[in-house]
């Protein structure tokens, strides 16, 4: 398992064997702000010979008491991967401290001692594939685990140029300075290339807008679907109000005699036989047995009811 793990993507040698020192004083003040770490007390790294003797003995013996004591010494290692993907997002960062951890606690609990890695190049490995799924447990559009962490890295180093006042590496940089390889920068470009962003981040309308006046981006975007479901609720709604006034209309202009004939003319002439179809006035008069010229007749007769005053002002919110 720790095998196929270390052989799924190459990590930066940063990475290995990380010390004490290796961590800026931002992960401390995050270990002190955290709750989550508020029963964790942060020691320092064991050493070759300390690691291989504490994971022996919970090998042996795997008590909770001594996990908490092989969590204590790598929490940093957690909230330092945590704090390379959060983009000063405060309420990410919450969620990629636990993700994290959680990952240092799978790492924790498959560790093999005897197959002489050391532990915190495993629980890197482990702690970067949870969080780095986390990201993208919501995306749409789905990237392999090896793409998200060479664009990942390219951002973090453009924005160290940038702090430093130069412009973001070109591809040749990415392979002389940053050891990046060819497939790590192709995969790391078609990935920049696509900017996926989440329509539930919110929008405020002024920077001094609190979180509970932002709006989230998708209420700006219109809904196709949601516009034909309305305009499909509205023409029914019209429907039933044009069928209510030809039965209106054939009671009191129709004589009865005639009714069944005007009524089939006119449902047929204006798409109220249920099916929405409208139908040519020769069909009509085809079918029915009378001209052309009288299905116009009776269609202009309607049409003339609905144009009446009372009929126009209640139809006039459907034109």
């Amino acid at each position: 398992m720790n095998d196929e793990l270390m052989n799924d993507q190459e990590i930066d040698t940063e990475l290995i064997e990380l010390e004490l020192a290796d961590f800026d004083d931002s992960v401390d003040e995050v270990i002190d702000s955290w709750a989550v770490f508020r029963s964790i007390k942060a020691q320092k790294p064991y050493t070759k010979e300390e690691e291989h003797d504490v994971f022996v003995r919970y090998k042996q013996n795997p008590t909770e008491e001594i996990r908490n004591e092989i969590l204590q010494h790598y929490v940093r290692l957690a909230v330092h991967f945590a704090k390379r993907y959060t983009n000063s997002d405060a309420n990410l960062m919450d969620d990629l401290v636990q993700e994290a951890l959680i990952g240092l606690c799978i790492a924790i609990d498959q560790f093999d001692v005897d197959l002489g890695y050391r532990f915190s190049t495993y629980a890197s490995w482990r702690i970067l594939q949870r969080v780095l799924l986390y990201l993208k447990k919501d995306s749409i559009i789905r990237f392999p685990v090896g793409v998200e962490e060479s664009y990942f890295r390219m951002m973090r180093i453009n924005r160290q140029r940038f702090q430093m006042g130069q412009d973001p590496a070109t591809d040749e940089e990415l392979k002389n300075q940053y050891e990046f390889t060819d497939s790590q920068i192709r995969a790391a470009r078609n990935r920049e290339a696509i900017n996926v962003g989440s329509l539930n981040a919110t929008a405020k309308s002024n920077l001094l807008s609190s979180d509970s006046e932002a709006t989230e981006i998708e209420a700006f975007i219109a809904d196709p679907k949601a516009e034909q479901a309305f305009l499909a609720i509205e023409n029914d709604e019209l429907r039933r109000l044009l069928d209510k006034m030809l039965t209106e209309y054939l009671e009191r202009h129709v004589r009865e005699s005639k009714r069944d004939r005007f009524e089939v003319v006119l449902r047929r002439r204006y798409g109220l036989n249920g099916d929405g179809t409208i139908d040519t006035l020769k069909d009509i008069g085809q079918d029915v047995g009378v001209t052309r010229e009288r299905a116009r007749q009776i269609s202009d007769g309607f049409l003339k009811y609905l144009q009446m005053p009372q009929n126009k002002r209640i139809l006039k919110d459907y034109r």
